[in-house]
């Protein structure tokens, strides 16, 4: 997974994955992406963005793009998303 552009890391930057590579949320632990453009390098999809139990996933005015799941949320995961665009993905969101 590669990270680049304008906040080098932070607002306005870009989240690059390799095929099949996904970010998973862990218990506890909390995931902001404020103005992120997150794509899949090459012609496979990513696995995209999983939370787990009693993990966090907030996501604001990005552009998830190229992933099988864009986002998939276990049981007791909290998700807070808006103003943000889903792009040739296999599932937007799935709760399980």
């Amino acid at each position: 997974m590669c990270f680049f552009g304008g906040g080098g890391g932070g607002t306005n930057s870009s989240i690059a994955f390799l095929p099949g590579a996904k970010i998973v949320v862990k218990n506890g632990a909390t995931l902001t992406l404020d103005r992120v453009n997150v794509f899949t390098c090459g012609d496979k999809l990513a696995k995209g963005i999983e939370v787990e139990s009693g993990g966090s996933l907030t996501i604001d005015t990005c552009i998830l793009s190229d992933a099988r799941f864009a986002v998939q949320a276990m049981p007791g995961a909290t998700l807070e998303i808006s103003r943000t665009s889903f792009l040739i993905t296999t599932f937007v969101c799935t709760l399980i």
